[in-house]
């Protein structure tokens, strides 16, 4: 399961609107995580995973796949400007 199916999953077809007024965030804070800017605190992100069905250990490790991808894109990046 990448990033992006995992908030689909939580998401479950609901707006952003409805299901973060029942997590208890802030409409803009989970439209980023649904847009993929930023990725969800540990509160945010248990709450994700039982509403998704997904194992907390799973969600974990998922996380941290995808916030490794984007540190190696942009470092990778920076090295490309130094050349």
């Amino acid at each position: 399961m990448e990033y992006q199916e995992f908030v689909e999953a939580a998401l479950k077809g609901r707006s952003v609107n409805s299901m973060a007024k029942a997590w208890g965030l802030k409409q803009q804070t989970l439209d980023r995580y649904v847009k993929g800017t930023h990725l969800p605190d540990y509160r945010t992100a248990m709450l994700m995973a039982q509403e998704a069905g997904v194992a907390i250990e799973t969600t974990f490790i998922l996380l941290a796949q995808e916030e490794s991808k984007r540190k190696t894109v942009s470092y990778t990046h920076l090295r490309a400007h130094e050349t």
